[in-house]
């Protein structure tokens, strides 16, 4: 499965430090999934 993260998750997941999805995205990793991070640059 792919997950594609916005700027606004990670932004919350660096400010926050959220364990819990920090684990999530940690387990989703391993298990092979594709994890995809949207950046806008100007």
């Amino acid at each position: 499965m792919k997950y594609m993260l916005d700027t606004n998750i990670c932004s919350y997941i660096i400010r926050q430090h959220s364990q819990s999805v920090l684990e999530t995205l940690e387990n989703r990793a391993a298990e092979s999934h594709i994890l995809w991070m949207s950046v806008i640059t100007y």
